[in-house]
């Protein structure tokens, strides 16, 4: 695979290698950038530079929010907050203080290899070649101790929080679901829509189906074709609801009768039951496809009492 790699600093390089020491008066480079065969381009924000020198400097028993925010959060905000379409759903890693400095240390060193970056680089590779999308996209690495994923803040924003033991084949896939998150608010959401369970259901769905078809032996989300009869009586009645409280509700489950993540994998169900019966429309068509054509024209609740 052929990418064009720009603007890799040297103090980035000191800092993958592990070779230099920083004063407190320099400023530490986080970013480098690539472009797609396609033409797609991404930029890289490697948040763990900051959060390793951030660690260094502190006693893990003495953190104190505000300089955390001031040498972690605040340089990298523009690039991987502002302005996201869904910023609100970033707000607790934006508020949450940093914890387990050996854990963030570990994820930090498996951050700073080559697999985790040339991982990275195929996972956007394949993705850009099945969706395209013409904005420049920020893909955010923060070191966590608490286990990882990924959110698409906004159409140019993508945040994946790497723990130590995030696998790669996780990390590709969560990269993959993201990156369709993000390419499709670019090109199809409207600021002013509002959005129903249904809605987050699909959106979520679309996304999985995504993934599965990027890396389609890396099954990360039940997707087998079982329809449960109990959780779909409790759930449809939400369908048009409007609260993010419902949407939450029905997509994460984990409660009786709906199971862990029962949205997304409802979700997946009825996104692939619309492409079944339209097999020729192509990974772009069916993206911008809505909620209620894709329910509707699906014919999902045939399968259903």
């Amino acid at each position: 695979m052929r990418l064009t790699y720009f603007c890799l600093s040297l103090t980035v390089l000191f800092l993958l290698c592990g070779c230099s020491e920083m004063s407190s008066n320099e400023k530490l480079e986080t970013n480098w950038s690539f472009q797609t065969e396609t033409g797609q381009s991404f930029n890289i924000v490697e948040i763990q530079h900051l959060m390793e020198k951030y660690i260094k400097d502190h006693d893990e028993e003495d953190v104190v929010f505000a300089d955390y925010k001031e040498a972690v959060i605040d340089p990298i905000y523009n690039d991987c907050f502002l302005d996201g379409e869904f910023l609100h759903i970033a707000e607790d890693v934006l508020s949450h203080n940093p914890e387990n400095f050996d854990k963030l240390q570990r994820a930090i060193e498996r951050m700073n290899s080559k697999e985790v970056k040339d991982n990275l680089s195929e996972a956007l590779e394949l993705s850009a070649a099945a969706l395209p999308t013409e904005k420049e996209i920020n893909v955010c690495l923060l070191p966590v101790s608490y286990p990882g994923f990924g959110m698409a803040v906004g159409s140019d924003k993508i945040l994946i929080l790497f723990d130590d033991y995030l696998s790669i084949d996780r990390f590709k896939v969560t990269l993959a679901h993201e990156y369709h998150h993000s390419a499709w608010q670019a090109a199809y959401r409207e600021p002013s829509e509002k959005w129903t369970v249904l809605d987050n259901m699909v959106f979520e769905g679309k996304a999985v189906m995504f993934q599965e078809t990027i890396y389609p032996n890396q099954q990360m989300i039940n997707t087998n074709e079982i329809y449960d009869q109990e959780a779909w009586d409790y759930a449809s009645p939400h369908f048009e609801k409007g609260t993010l409280e419902h949407s939450n509700e029905i997509l994460y489950g984990g409660f009786d009768p709906l199971p862990p993540l029962y949205g997304y994998s409802e979700g997946y169900r009825m996104v692939k039951n619309y492409i079944e019966k339209n097999p020729k429309m192509s990974i772009p068509e069916w993206t911008k496809q809505d909620a209620a054509t894709i329910f509707k024209e699906g014919n999902h609740e045939e399968n259903y009492d």
